[in-house]
């Protein structure tokens, strides 16, 4: 798969989003980057849905076991993996395989739980004009925020999406149906 951080996504909404929206920068913008998960996130996780695990450190995460295909982890130390709170979410931004753009996971903590949302432009639906309404409509509401930058393939076709919100386009968007939670995991005791 071209990108790492689709592999979380694929898991939880089981190849029902095919596309992905990118950022051109960190988000949020302004802030205070995290160099260590907060006190209250660390620990063990399971997903409710597949039983994955998650485990929190102080500096770092893995989702997933070793030896599948749905494993994800990431160092706060490193260049590619940074945390940012903004509001009620945390920002999880991890730079995207061979590419200068990044992909976001934001997640709220709540009750020993974590919540994670992704940004969905597609819908569970099997009849195609349906769907590409859906997503028309939503690239429309979305444009209407921040621009919407297209990503093209070598054949000319869309592939995915880019955009580059400010922290106040930011705090539209994640106030808004855009993002959907996904997962939800629960503090193994």
């Amino acid at each position: 798969m071209k990108r790492i951080i689709n592999l979380l996504i694929v898991t939880s909404i089981l190849l029902t989003s095919c596309s992905t929206v990118e950022f051109k920068e960190i988000i949020p913008k302004k802030g205070k980057k995290l160099t260590n998960f907060p006190k209250e996130l660390i620990g063990k996780y399971t997903n409710i849905q597949n039983k994955d695990t998650l485990t929190i450190n102080q500096t770092d995460f893995q989702y997933g076991e070793k030896e599948t295909l749905f494993h994800l982890t990431g160092k706060l130390s490193d260049k590619k993996t940074v945390l940012k709170k903004t509001n009620n979410f945390y920002i999880l931004n991890i730079k995207i395989d061979n590419d200068k753009n990044w992909g976001i996971i934001p997640f709220k903590y709540e009750n020993d739980k974590i919540y994670v949302y992704y940004l969905i432009l597609d819908t569970e639906t099997k009849d195609k004009k349906e769907a590409e309404k859906y997503k028309k409509e939503k690239l429309e509401r979305l444009n209407l925020i921040t621009n919407v930058e297209l990503i093209k393939d070598t054949t000319n076709q869309v592939e995915d999406y880019l955009i580059n919100p400010t922290d106040k386009e930011m705090a539209e968007i994640l106030s808004n149906d855009f993002f959907v939670k996904i997962i939800e995991f629960k503090r193994l005791k």
